[in-house]
């Protein structure tokens, strides 16, 4: 059976509602917007995936005998007919617009319309809503808080760093997602999502989709990096030969290196900055420590509540170890007051961030006297998996119809959760002032621009093109 049979890409009930609209309705029009949810604002992202693989998803007869013979086992009325009607047309006789992807907007305002060009397909707008959905939601949430992370380091950076270290901030938030996705394709669209904001990343795919959707020849950049196994492979013993093979391997450059196998503060005291301090200085380049595990405010700023550390363990815990590369590298404080570590030595966070501990991070830096460009971040499940519809409360509803040439607005509105009220009419997205506004009806200046039609991809964005409507 072919996964690409669009009559098989819905859920089940769809299958049922051709015949359910009002007799001689010949047009039907319906919107997919954010209604608000854990994230503030809403950088629209992904719809050029699903558009410009959408006719490989046009059916033959084939496909057609396959979903009925399925339906007919699975308990709905297919519409036979109709789907037979379409393969003899050729093209799916649509038209969807949408804002243009990078757009940042409030929540609540439309950002796709879809409705059919021909009378006999009126049945055709709400049956892609599963597909539409899908392709808009899972992108477009991941592409928004991703920028909401980035929003949070700039403001970091504004406060605490100079204007010649803010060329780090693409660099300052990388996607170490790949392994935490569901899918591989959830990897790489919404890895690409992240790459609207950041220039960084470890999932490979997203650069595969980045090219093959949004035109980006290499869209990510990543470093030489230890996992644990190449560290606990020497013993712990050997700990300092580990770390001395990879300074040895890699000269120069930026190389990031995992030091929590064993005990983090002994790593960065004893190992990093005593036995192999020379040689890191003597590098051209960046080394960077990864702890990876404990809390992380604890680990980089030290815990306040060890007031008289009675051993040296717990004198480094209650130093951090920031401030132990700083006793051992040594430092400078910047023209806003705020210090920071010898050039040759960075730190790499990515052990427990999301959205929220990533803001406690940076407001404890400030707090305890250091610059964000000390840092970079990294982000693996919270980033690309621990989202889902209604972490931004994506709906795609009917707003309006025809019935023999007459048209009708259409909406919900119930009375057990206004939230869930739906817009009515067709509508136009406009800007007036610095703000948007969803208002009814076509009007010059609209928003939503036309990216497919009939059969033909119209819009074709470029990751390049959506950075810039961004930054």
């Amino acid at each position: 059976m072919n996964t690409n049979n669009i009559f098989l890409l819905a859920d089940s009930y769809k299958i049922s509602h051709w015949n359910m609209l009002p007799p001689k309705t010949n047009k039907v029009y319906s919107y997919v917007e954010s209604r608000g949810g854990e994230i503030e604002e809403t950088l629209f992202f992904g719809l050029q995936f699903l558009i410009k693989r959408l006719n490989t998803f046009f059916p033959t007869m084939e496909d057609v005998e396959d979903a009925k013979a399925f339906y007919d086992a699975h308990g709905e009325p297919f519409n036979y007919d109709g789907a037979k009607q379409l393969v003899d047309l050729g093209y799916f006789p649509l038209e969807i617009k949408a804002v243009k992807e990078g757009t940042i907007l409030p929540s609540k305002h439309i950002l796709v319309s879809i409705t059919n060009t021909l009378d006999d397909y009126a049945w055709l707008p709400s049956f892609m809503e599963t597909i539409l959905l899908n392709s808009t939601w899972y992108p477009t949430t991941v592409a928004s808080y991703s920028y909401a992370c980035k929003k949070i380091i700039s403001e970091a950076y504004d406060r605490t760093a100079t204007e010649e270290s803010k060329a780090g901030i693409p660099f300052a938030l990388h996607d170490f997602g790949f392994r935490g996705a569901s899918s591989i394709e959830t990897a790489g669209i919404g890895g690409t999502a992240h790459l609207v904001n950041f220039n960084g990343s470890d999932t490979v795919i997203a650069n595969v989709f980045a090219k093959n959707f949004y035109n980006e020849e290499v869209a990510s950049f990543s470093v030489p990096a230890a996992e644990h196994s190449v560290i606990t492979a020497w013993g712990k013993n050997n700990e300092s030969d580990a770390y001395e093979n990879i300074i040895d391997e890699y000269p120069d450059g930026i190389v990031s290196v995992v030091s929590d196998s064993y005990d983090i503060y002994n790593a960065v005291d004893q190992i990093i900055g005593v036995k192999l301090k020379d040689k890191i200085l003597a590098r051209d380049g960046v080394y960077v420590v990864r702890p990876d595990s404990g809390d992380p405010v604890t680990v980089l700023c030290g815990d306040k509540s060890i007031t008289n550390p009675q051993d040296n363990d717990s004198i480094l815990v209650k130093k951090g170890i920031l401030q132990i590369l700083l006793e051992r590298f040594g430092g400078t404080v910047n023209d806003k007051g705020f210090k920071v570590l010898n050039e040759k030595i960075r730190v790499l966070q990515g052990d427990g961030i999301n959205i929220h501990s990533l803001k406690d991070i940076c407001d404890s830096l400030e707090e305890n006297g250091w610059s964000v460009e000390n840092m970079v971040f990294g982000m693996g499940g919270k980033l690309l998996q621990d989202h889902n519809r209604d972490t931004m409360k994506f709906a795609c509803k009917c707003s309006h119809i025809e019935v023999d040439g007459e048209p009708r607005d259409v909406f919900k509105e119930p009375k057990t959760d206004s939230g869930k009220n739906s817009k009515r009419g067709v509508m136009s997205l406009l800007r007036e002032n610095g703000k948007y506004h969803t208002v009814k009806g076509k009007h010059r200046g609209d928003l939503l621009e036309t990216v497919y039609l009939d059969g033909r991809v119209i819009r074709n964005q470029s990751l390049s093109e959506i950075r810039e409507m961004v930054r």
